[in-house]
């Protein structure tokens, strides 16, 4: 796979006439990375899912509990670890009537803990099992390390949930004015 992408991929970005991509972020390092023309590189944004957007449909947000989800999954980038550790020993006062619920998560379930967080580990969920979460939801923590896009983001905000995100990637370019941004070392 890492052979194929760092041989492969980059001949075809090379010989192809366009090359579309979901953010300026992610324009940005493909030129910066293959080397390729920015007037070859297209953006069209990603949109929320068609099934998705059917959920929201004639629904009530108003009814929000104190939750806070993160999406996230078992890659490193996602971040959620660490992200889990820091809330564990800097926030957990502020969290006693709280639940976080950290979904898409397979391989490191038993590597989060906390003695001091209410914490309830997903696997992965289909639209409607998310749209649920999220429609409970107050919050939407979106620790991720480096994002090309970040569709979380979108269906958090199109349910009414807050949003914290780390400043990350496409991250600012997607939330634009409409969540709270955080720096990785703050």
């Amino acid at each position: 796979g890492k052979l194929d992408r760092r041989v492969v991929v980059k001949k075809l970005a090379k010989l192809s006439d366009k090359i579309i991509t979901v953010s300026e972020f992610a324009k940005s390092e493909i030129h910066e990375y293959l080397g390729i023309d920015l007037s070859k590189i297209v953006v069209i944004n990603n949109v929320l899912d068609t099934r998705y957007l059917d959920n929201i449909k004639d629904q009530n947000f108003s009814k929000k509990n104190n939750i806070i989800v993160l999406v996230g999954g078992d890659h490193p980038q996602k971040n959620i670890i660490p992200t889990v550790k820091l809330l564990d020993k800097y926030c957990h006062d502020i969290l006693l009537d709280w639940r976080i619920k950290i979904c898409g998560l397979s391989k490191i379930k038993n590597l989060i803990n906390s003695n001091k967080l209410n914490i309830d580990l997903y696997g992965h969920l289909d639209e409607k099992e998310l749209f649920e979460l999220y429609k409970l939801a107050r919050v939407l923590l979106f620790p991720s390390l480096n994002e090309s896009f970040g569709i979380p983001i979108l269906e958090a905000l199109a349910t009414d949930n807050q949003v914290v995100a780390m400043n990350a990637g496409a991250v600012k370019e997607v939330l634009r004015n409409y969540g709270n941004i955080y720096d990785y070392n703050n």
